[in-house]
């Protein structure tokens, strides 16, 4: 008796969701409201266009740009966008373009020329923006086949901007080199920055600003290899940090209090738009983490990018100990953002939190190639694949990101690489490591730098920090054209 009461309520569900399929289908999705039937049509059938188009205009209105513009491009996939919905889709297009070109993805040019081709009309600045990112994004690139996009993307610039000239420096005045290896500089492409900053000292800049951020570049590059000439050290800027207190720093970091804490997330992020969405993300998990999921995806999709957002959630879930989340939202970052190195670096970190170094090393290369200083994410990757338990895999990372920078970027990296050859067996490895790490630091420092870090050896390691630098990189940035002209 109960089975046969259970069937007849389970066949009654079918029919109820059957009548609101046909419902959709037949009468059109204009007067259905209720999202979650508009969901289940189109789960019952994905090519139902009417359904599609009308949850599209539900989640825009309800403040879901990100789900209305998936809805829309599906539509368009399916070849049945209506003329109504055109003006909605440009502007949507319009909205993940400009948080695009604000991210430094380049991939907001293929949304500014989209929108134009649904009527939507695009501002002159951002469409120069974008030719602009297109162009230093392939220059930043490692390979040199990348480097020939760069000038089609310039070419589309005013004839009068200097940029135009990046690769003709003949004749151009002190501030225009100025302003092309700030622009450079500003979008990641140091290498190109550096060559330009070399020309400007050259031909005689001597713009004290001009010539600390010259100073900055090359001993990021050379180190102390190479003497800072023709500039004697008279025009320089001192330093202000020795090696010793940068090391100092970067250990405080690792050892700060309540740096894992996910309740304290929001303010380190300084969002406080954020602050609702987490708490009901943070209560919903301790109860359902399936529904913490949904509540992710629901605040993922109030922005028609989402790439803070998704972001914001892999650090979440990260700090919550859920290291499978946080890798599927970084994942879904190189989804949002293929271009931008960055995100291709959160999905690596994100699956060597969960000890797949395979994995998690080919983001890294890719990460590496694109982002304009490779030493310096593979130094990052070293770190995760060591806090992800996989000593092997970040003995060669931190190999890689030695031979990519004449300074090893980071000292704290080495003394991590050389405990993660300790972890394997490898003593002599581990201390000629040690040695390279001791002589980056000024001789009459070595001593200190020494006995600081033998005292820290012990300590919990950098897994609390890993993805501050990815937050840093993918949170509040302005368009690469509109930075300020200083470094």
């Amino acid at each position: 008796m109960r089975t046969a009461t259970r069937n007849a309520r389970w066949t009654g569900r079918l029919w109820l969701a059957g009548m609101l399929a046909l419902a959709t289908g037949c009468t059109g999705a204009s007067n259905a409201r209720d999202t979650g039937a508009l969901r289940l049509a189109i789960g019952t059938d994905p090519s139902n266009a009417t359904a599609r188009a009308e949850l599209a205009r539900v989640a825009a209105a309800d403040g879901r740009p990100g789900e209305a513009l998936r809805e829309l491009l599906a539509v368009v996939e399916l070849h049945s966008l209506e003329d109504r919905d055109r003006g909605l889709l440009a502007s949507l297009l319009k909205a993940r373009a400009r948080s695009r070109l604000a991210a430094g993805d380049a991939t907001a040019l293929a949304d500014f020329r989209l929108a134009t081709s649904y009527g939507g009309l695009v501002d002159s600045k951002n469409m120069s923006d974008a030719y602009a990112l297109c162009a230093v994004t392939a220059l930043r690139h490692s390979s040199e086949f990348r480097h020939g996009k760069a000038g089609s993307c310039l070419a589309r610039l005013d004839t009068a901007d200097p940029i135009r000239r990046w690769d003709n420096l003949e004749g151009l005045a002190p501030q225009d080199l100025a302003r092309i290896w700030s622009w450079f500089a500003s979008a990641g492409a140091k290498r190109r920055a550096l060559e330009v900053a070399q020309v400007y000292v050259e031909q005689g800049g001597r713009e004290l600003s001009r010539l600390a951020q010259w100073r900055e570049l090359h001993q990021w590059w050379f180190g102390n290899s190479k003497p800072l000439l023709p500039v004697s050290a008279a025009h320089l800027v001192p330093d202000a940090s020795t090696a010793l207190s940068r090391f100092r720093e970067s250990v405080g970091r690792e050892l700060s209090a309540n740096a894992h804490a996910p309740e304290s997330l929001v303010s380190e992020w300084n969002a406080p738009e954020f602050e609702a969405s987490a708490n009901a993300i943070l209560r919903a998990y301790r109860d359902d983490p399936a529904l913490a999921d949904r509540l992710a995806k629901r605040f993922a999709d109030t922005s028609a990018y989402g790439l803070r957002e998704a972001a914001f959630l892999s650090e979440l879930f990260y700090r919550l100990g859920d290291s499978e989340r946080a890798r599927d939202w970084a994942e879904a970052l190189v989804a949002i953002a293929p271009t931008l190195p960055a995100a291709m670096e959160a999905a690596g970190h994100g699956h060597a939190a969960v000890g797949n170094a395979e994995r998690a090393g080919l983001f890294y290369t890719a990460a590496a190639a694109a982002s304009g200083d490779g030493g310096a994410t593979w130094a990052r990757a070293a770190r995760a694949l060591h806090a992800g338990g996989d000593p092997l895999a970040a003995v060669g990372a931190g190999r890689r990101a030695i031979g990519l920078t004449a300074q090893g970027w980071d000292m704290l990296l080495l003394f991590e690489v050389a405990v993660a050859q300790r972890k394997l067996g490898r003593e002599d490895q581990a201390a000629k490591t040690l040695d390279g790490l001791w002589e980056r630091f000024p001789l009459a420092e070595r001593s200190s730098a020494a006995a600081l870090a033998t005292e820290n050896e012990s300590g919990p390691g950098s897994s609390k920090t890993l993805l501050g630098p990815i937050r840093n990189q993918l949170g509040f940035r302005s368009s690469m054209r509109t930075l300020p002209p200083t470094i």
